[in-house]
């Protein structure tokens, strides 16, 4: 290693006495880690450290907000590279997805996290949270990162969520780990801030939140996507008033110019770019148009497309938009053209789309709103969809929708949401039941055994399969697809041209996926997205020869009174429901519904409940929520609210209870009328140590415990709590030993009671440590039994701070215990 650079060692950590270890040095411009690692021999045995360490460490360094490399010391020559900013990127790529969208279920550990981002920020901070978000690499694929959030000044911070067993570099190995460094460095190059947590996290939520806000800070600078250029649009019902309307809008006003086509699946929206083309290169012969999209499939089919033009046309994955973007001037292409347009929204694409000064920009789209949520009108600008589902269905542009529901006495009431949708291992457990299941199966068999093909979304990759078995029982024809099937192409093939008849498919929404023979579509998984529901919708309205329309099943619970889902009735807004009924009229009692084979006359019009949580109850905040967000505890805020001193916007049963809901703008007037300040990291510390100084002690209790911690907790600034407990049980046995008043007379602490070690424990957590836990200060891990700081707080705590805290603490004790026999030096 250079001497100049032995000059700007900042800290070495060691890792374990294997000499494992990593070494910070702090540059100008940036930070750097030189790991020495002694990865396993070829013999199999393996020592790890622990891997938390490691995260804490790395997440220390990227704090600093200067960029962060990372190299193993065999590869520290590559270090000047990269810190001269002269790496180079290829200009093509390996075609991949856009995965933001391409799964519809998150796993245990991300819904963890969102529910966790959810609880810091509210509800609808999802809005902000990028998942899966695409950085080019050096080798010419795409890494990404699990989650990033963008600020209005132009910062990025991302977290990556790191399972010990596939990112450990001791247990993955020196080449997997070589690709993980590779991706931070990548990320740090482009300006973006990595930090990382694991799934030893996962058992401390409350570690967890207060990583979070430390990671991502200030929800306000969270930034929105949006462009700096207004861009006006008009959206067309035809493709012939489109292209007029857009030659129209080229006519009359200047460049720039955005169109965003919203047009349900199969009505024809490339097709109107194909005459715009051909009228705007006759215009313009030397414009160069760019035409990007998703996947490899769209790619190839606008290829085809494009075959008869002689002008310059590229066409690519978004890769290939954001290539550009940093080789070419911003006003290089004329004419761009954004196919699946709802994926503008991600930033890279967003990025790239901004750099770019196009006179013409159009987007392509048939669904508006992502799963994030990102509306494109802060891309493309305002617009409004004048073809709703209903038009399309009324003008012959898709199938009719005719609507079943198959209703159960399952309670979902306890189903958990993370603030998008429910949680599928609450799922799981609530609705993986023989009896929900057969009477799916008993519909199908009742009325489409005469072989209409159709999808079934269940729960889980378990449930896809557990259907696929009943309805090959019954002997029709079906099989499980899910994200894991690796044969997907040959099965939807067979799907389409043999009698295979049912999919039971988990997690298979993506774009592309288009299978116009589709009759039936059985929704056997709840969803409180919208945009989910629409997806999974438009995998059977297109027409085909011999489809007279589409069956649309939904399968409905019993759900609370909070999370109700979407259902076909809810999209279409119709409160009225009659079975096997065209979803874009309204029947009289009386009427005849001829449908498969039977007449049946409409005897009442069934009233359904198309209310759902996320139409109505956007943005608030719960208990928890409203709680953390005004820094008190859970129970004062219901205390406040049973008395009435505070109101909530919104409350709801929950068995005997209630549970409370608040929107955002009211936690102002709850600070403001109770008193409260305003608390963030940055006055964590100051908090903590004001709070110290108060001197408000009912009992000695809350200093013997936090002497205790800072005796026993570790560099994480944790500890068992069996030791701190028995530390903090000693100083009071101590004294019944010394003869010594164990406390003032009301204190229950007698020789009997402190003889209980679960008894002592419980008070504890009951008394004093809950009153540093209501303020953020320390958290309880149930699971591992470990109590510990707020990791801000411990992060913040220098060695000359904790002295000096212990120093006044064992002030207070000793003025504490002043009139009661003292305190002898030799009981601290």
């Amino acid at each position: 290693m250079n001497d100049w650079l032995e000059t700007c060692k900042q800290q070495t950590i060691i890792y374990d006495e294997h000499g494992n270890h990593s070494t910070w040095y702090a540059l100008p411009d940036s930070q750097l880690i030189i790991d020495s690692f002694h990865f396993p021999s070829t013999d199999g045995r393996l020592q790890v450290f622990d891997y938390r360490s490691y995260t804490a460490f790395q997440n220390k360094v990227m704090a600093t907000a200067k960029p962060v490399y990372r190299f193993l010391l065999e590869d520290s020559a590559d270090v000047s590279a990269w810190l001269q900013g002269t790496i180079d990127f290829p200009q093509t790529y390996k075609i991949s997805s856009d995965r933001s969208l391409s799964v519809a279920d998150s796993s245990s550990l991300e819904h963890f996290f969102e529910e966790r981002f959810c609880t810091v920020y509210g509800s609808n901070a999802l809005s902000y949270l990028h998942r899966e978000y695409p950085v080019p690499g050096r080798n010419g694929s795409t890494y990404y990162v699990d989650y990033l959030v963008e600020y209005h000044d132009g910062r990025k911070v991302a977290v990556e969520e790191n399972g010990v067993a596939y990112h450990h570099p001791l247990i993955i190995g020196k080449q997997a780990y070589r690709t993980q460094l590779d991706k931070q460095n990548t990320c740090s190059y482009l300006g973006i801030r990595l930090f990382r947590f694991t799934t030893l996290d996962c058992s401390h939520p409350a570690i967890v939140d207060d990583q979070i806000r430390h990671f991502f800070g200030d929800a306000r600078f969270f930034r929105p996507s949006g462009f700096a250029v207004e861009r006006s649009f008009q959206l067309y019902e035809h493709q012939e008033e489109a292209l007029q309307a857009i030659q129209q809008l080229r006519s009359t006003s200047n460049p720039p110019h955005a169109v965003l086509q919203v047009f349900p699946t199969a009505t024809g929206k490339s097709r109107i770019v194909e005459e715009d083309l051909t009228i705007y290169l006759t215009q313009y012969p030397n414009a160069k148009v760019l035409i990007v999209a998703p996947t490899i499939r769209i790619v190839e089919d606008w290829r085809r497309r494009i075959t008869g033009f002689t002008a310059e046309i590229i066409v690519g994955t978004y890769y290939l938009l954001w290539y550009y973007a940093s080789k070419v001037p911003p006003t290089y292409f004329s004419y761009i053209v954004v196919d699946e347009a709802h994926h503008a929204a991600a930033p890279t694409i967003r990025r790239s789309l901004q750099y770019f000064q196009s006179e013409f920009l159009i987007g392509l789209t048939a669904t508006p709103d992502r799963l994030d949520k990102k509306r494109l009108e802060e891309i493309f600008g305002s617009y409004q969809t004048s073809l709703t589902l209903a038009d399309a269905i009324e003008k012959g542009i898709i199938a009719p929708i005719r609507a079943f529901r198959v209703e159960t006495n399952l309670n979902l009431a306890e189903v958990r949401f993370n603030g998008r949708d429910y949680i599928n291992a609450d799922l799981e457990r609530a609705l993986r039941v023989d009896s929900r299941d057969s009477l799916i199966v008993d519909v199908l068999l009742r009325y489409f055994a005469s072989g209409q093909k159709g999808i079934i979304f269940c729960i889980s990759v378990a449930h896809a399969q557990h259907m696929e078995k009943l309805l090959v029982d019954c002997g029709m024809k079906a099989k499980a697809i899910t994200g894991k099937t690796r044969n997907v192409s040959t099965i939807i093939e067979e799907f389409r041209f043999s009698d295979l008849q049912f999919l039971c498919s988990c997690n298979l929404v993506n774009e592309g996926w288009d299978v116009p023979e589709v009759e039936v579509l059985v929704m056997a998984r709840p969803t409180i997205s919208k945009v989910l529901y629409q997806q999974q919708l438009g995998r059977g309205l297109r027409k085909c020869e011999g489809k007279e329309c589409l069956f649309v099943i939904d399968v409905v619970d019993q759900y609370g009174s909070l999370a109700r889902p979407w259902s076909v009735h809810a999209i279409f807004s119709q409160p009225c429901y009659t079975p096997f009924g065209l979803l874009n009229r309204t029947y009289q009692v009386g009427e005849m519904v001829e449908v498969l084979g039977l007449s049946e006359t409409v005897q009442a019009l069934i009233p359904v409940d198309i209310t759902t949580f996320e139409r109505q109850y956007e943005g608030y905040l719960d208990e928890e929520q409203a709680a953390r967000n005004l820094y008190i505890g859970t129970e004062t805020l219901r205390t406040w609210v049973k008395q009435g001193s505070v109101s909530a916007d919104l409350s709801l049963p929950l068995g005997k209870r209630w549970i409370y809901y608040f929107k955002p703008e009211s936690l102002e007037y709850i600070r403001q009328s109770k008193g409260l300040g305003v608390h963030t990291d940055e006055t964590l510390k100051d908090d903590f140590i004001a709070f110290l100084k108060e001197k408000n002690y009912t009992f000695s209790f809350k200093m013997v415990f936090m002497l205790s911690m800072f005796k026993h907790c570790n560099m994480h600034g944790e500890a068992s709590i069996d030791v701190v407990m028995e530390d903090y049980r000693r100083f009071y046995l101590n004294r019944l030993a010394s003869q010594l008043p164990v406390d003032r007379e009301r204190c229950m602490y007698t020789e009997e009671f402190l003889s209980d070690k679960v008894a002592v424990k419980r008070n504890m957590l009951a008394n004093p440590f809950e009153k540093f836990e209501r303020k953020r200060f320390v958290h309880y891990v149930k699971d591992l039994d470990l109590i510990g700081f707020n990791t801000v707080l411990y992060a913040s705590l220098s060695e000359q701070d904790i002295n000096e805290c212990t120093t006044l603490l064992t002030q207070h004790l000793k003025e504490y215990y002043q009139n009661l026999g003292g305190l002898p030096d030799e009981l601290l």
